[in-house]
C-alpha cells in the first residue's frame, strides 16, 4: 500500500471514529452550558444539538454503509451462482438427453454437449478474459493423437496433438498425469515443451477430462492477455472437464462382458 493509500485510510478512520466521539463530548457540556447562561444561550444550545447530530449521524452512516457493503456482496453472490447456473444448465440438460439415445446417435450427440460446454465456459471467462478461446479435445489412439471435439473464441480450430512431436509429447504426457495446469503468464513460466503457436496466446489452463477406467480427452482455455485468466476460471474449466467425463463416458461402447459367452 502506497502512502498516500495509507494517508488516506487514516483519514477515513479519524473520520469515521474520532470525530463522532469528540462531537458527542463536546456536545453535552455546550447544551449543560447554555441553560445555565444568560446571553447567547441560542448560539450554545444550537451549537451543541448540532454536535450531537453530527455524532450520529457518522454512526448511522457507517452503520448504513456497512450494512450496503453486506447486501451488496450477498447479492453479487446470487447474481454469479445465477450466472454459472444459466451458463452451464443446457450443457446438463444435454447430457440428460444421452441414455435414452442409441450408441450410434450418443458419439453424434458427443459433440452436441462438447459445443455447449466450450461456449458455456467461454461465456464465463470472456467478460474478464479479453478474446478467450475455450477447446475440448479428444483422445484418439489410432494413432495417438488428440484432435478437437469443439470450439470457441478467436482464431482458426486449434490442430492436433500428434505423438510423436514435441508439442504432442508434451500434451499427452500431462494428459495422463491427470492433473490440471494454470499457466497465469506464459512469460513467467511455461510448461516442458511448449513452443508457442500462431495463435498468440499468453495465458492458458488446461484440465484433463478423465474417469477412473480412461483419459478422454482435455478442456483448454487461453488468452492473448498474461493474467486475464484467474484462479476461478480454472475451477470452472474443471467442472466443465468433469460434466464431458461424463458425455464421453456415455458415447463410448460398452466393454465386453466377461461372462458373454457363458
Amino acid at each position: 500500500m502506497d502512502p498516500q493509500t495509507k494517508r488516506a485510510g487514516r483519514g477515513r478512520t479519524v473520520a469515521l471514529t474520532v470525530v463522532p466521539l469528540a462531537a458527542a463530548a463536546a456536545a453535552g457540556p455546550l447544551i449543560g452550558y447554555a441553560s445555565r447562561a444568560d446571553a447567547w444561550w441560542a448560539a450554545f444550545l444550537f451549537g451543541g444539538i448540532l454536535l450531537a447530530v453530527v455524532a450520529i449521524a457518522i454512526q448511522v452512516a457507517v452503520k448504513v454503509r456497512d450494512s450496503r457493503a453486506q447486501l451488496t456482496l450477498a447479492e453479487e453472490m446470487d447474481d454469479l451462482r445465477l450466472t454459472v447456473r444459466d451458463a452451464l444448465l443446457p450443457v446438463a440438460s444435454l447430457l440428460a438427453e444421452m441414455p435414452g439415445l442409441d450408441l450410434l446417435r450418443r458419439v453424434d450427440h458427443l459433440r452436441t454437449v462438447g459445443q455447449a460446454a466450450v461456449a458455456a465456459l467461454h461465456s464465463l471467462v470472456s467478460p474478464h478474459a479479453d478474446r478467450a478461446r475455450v477447446n475440448v479435445y479428444s483422445l484418439e489412439t489410432a494413432p495417438l493423437q488428440m484432435v478437437w471435439l469443439a470450439h470457441i473464441g478467436r482464431g482458426d480450430k486449434p490442430g492436433p496433438f500428434v505423438a510423436g512431436t514435441p508439442r504432442g509429447d508434451a500434451a499427452l504426457e500431462f494428459l495422463f498425469e491427470a492433473k490440471s495446469a494454470f499457466y497465469p503468464d506464459l512469460g513467467e513460466a511455461r510448461p516442458a515443451g511448449y513452443g508457442g503457436t500462431a495463435s498468440g496466446y499468453e495465458t492458458f489452463i488446461a484440465v484433463p477430462v478423465f474417469t477412473d477406467k480412461r483419459v478422454w480427452g482435455m478442456v483448454t482455455v487461453d488468452a492473448p492477455t498474461a493474467g486475464s485468466l484467474t484462479p476461478g476460471d480454472l475451477h470452472l474449466s474443471e467442472v466443465v472437464a468433469e460434466m464431458m467425463s461424463v458425455a464421453f463416458a456415455s458415447a463410448a461402447a460398452p466393454e465386453p462382458s466377461l461372462h458373454a459367452n457363458v
